[in-house]
């Protein structure tokens, strides 16, 4: 999968330059607990982004995973 990844991941910076391009973004932040995750207890929670945008018509959706919170996580 994470090699895979790497060969997807030009399609997916076209995809989000194409999500910046607009005026409006959409996104959402939802927490999840994941079992086992290295360096967090169970208890703890990660995040789950919903990005949304684009033109009308052209909308772009993208998912993201990051263990945390920090500012650069979201698009800018």
């Amino acid at each position: 999968m994470i090699r895979d990844g790497t060969l997807v991941q030009p399609l997916l910076n076209l995809m989000r330059d194409h999500l910046l391009a607009y005026d409006v973004l959409q996104t959402d932040e939802t927490t999840v607990q994941v079992p086992r995750e290295t360096g967090k207890t169970a208890q703890s929670h990660s995040r789950l982004w919903l990005q949304r945008g684009g033109p009308p018509g052209e909308s772009i959706v993208l998912l993201g995973y990051d263990p945390s919170r920090s500012q650069t996580v979201p698009p800018a």
